[in-house]
C-alpha cells in the first residue's frame, strides 16, 4: 500500500472538488499556467492547478471521472521506468502505475508531463536527484520526454532539487519545474521552483480550507 502522503480517500476528493467549484475557485488548465510563466496572461483570481505523481492507477479509475464530470482539467507526472507494457490489475496493497496505451483516452482532462525514466529514486545519500551527474540527468529527463502530452514540464521527484537537475533542466529549455516546498506562487516566483502543497489522507474540508490559505 501506497504511504498515507501518496493518496487521498475517494470520497475525501470528490469532497474536496466539490469544495473548490462551490467555494468559486478557478481550477486552471496546465498549458494556462505554462503560457503565463512565459509572459502570457495573467491567471485568474483563486486560481489552483491540480497536480498528481507518478500516476498511478487510481488517477485513471477514480481521480479522471470525478474531474470529468466537473469538467476539470489536472496535470499528471509519468515516471517513463515505471510504465508497464501491458494494462495490469491492481493487487490488493500493491498499486500499479499505467501501461501503455491507458494515458491516451485520459487526455481530456490529465495533461502528462516528464517525472524523469529512472532517476525516482533513492540511494545511501538521499534521492538520486540530489547527487545526479548533468549529463546523466539530462539524457534521462529526454527519454521521459519522449512520452510526455506536455512538453517542458518537470516534478523533481521526492521535491529534490538538485543542481545538476536545475542547470539541466534550464539548459534544456523546461519552462516550469514543481518542487514539494509548500505555499503559493504568483509573477515572482521561480518557474523552475514552483511551490505545491500536498493535501494528505484523511484531510478533511477544515484542513483543506486551511492547506489552499497558504
Amino acid at each position: 500500500m501506497l504511504p498515507a502522503p501518496l493518496y487521498v480517500w475517494e470520497e475525501d476528493f470528490v469532497a474536496q472538488i466539490e469544495f473548490l467549484v462551490r467555494e468559486g475557485f478557478a481550477v486552471v488548465s496546465p498549458q494556462s499556467v505554462v503560457e503565463a510563466y512565459g509572459g502570457g496572461r495573467s491567471l485568474p483570481d483563486k486560481a489552483v492547478l491540480l497536480t498528481f505523481d507518478d500516476m498511478w492507477k487510481g488517477g485513471m479509475t477514480t481521480a479522471y471521472p470525478v474531474l470529468k464530470r466537473w469538467g476539470l482539467s489536472a496535470l499528471a507526472f509519468l515516471v517513463r521506468g515505471w510504465i508497464f507494457d501491458e494494462p495490469q490489475k491492481p493487487v490488493a496493497g500493491s498499486p500499479v502505475c499505467l501501461a501503455r496505451g491507458e494515458w491516451e483516452p485520459l487526455e481530456d482532462v490529465f495533461a502528462f508531463a516528464n517525472h524523469t525514466d529512472r532517476l525516482h529514486t533513492r540511494g545511501p545519500q538521499g534521492p538520486t536527484l540530489l547527487t545526479v551527474e548533468e549529463e546523466a540527468f539530462v539524457a534521462d529527463l529526454r527519454r521521459c520526454e519522449e512520452v510526455t502530452t506536455l512538453k517542458g514540464v518537470f516534478a523533481y521527484p521526492f521535491g529534490a532539487v538538485g543542481p545538476a537537475a536545475e542547470k539541466g533542466l534550464a539548459r534544456e529549455g523546461f519552462s516550469l519545474a514543481f518542487t514539494t516546498e509548500p505555499g503559493a506562487n504568483d509573477h515572482t516566483s521561480n518557474p523552475l521552483r514552483m511551490r505545491r502543497n500536498l493535501v494528505p489522507c484523511g484531510a478533511g474540508l477544515d484542513e483543506f480550507r486551511t492547506i489552499l490559505a497558504r
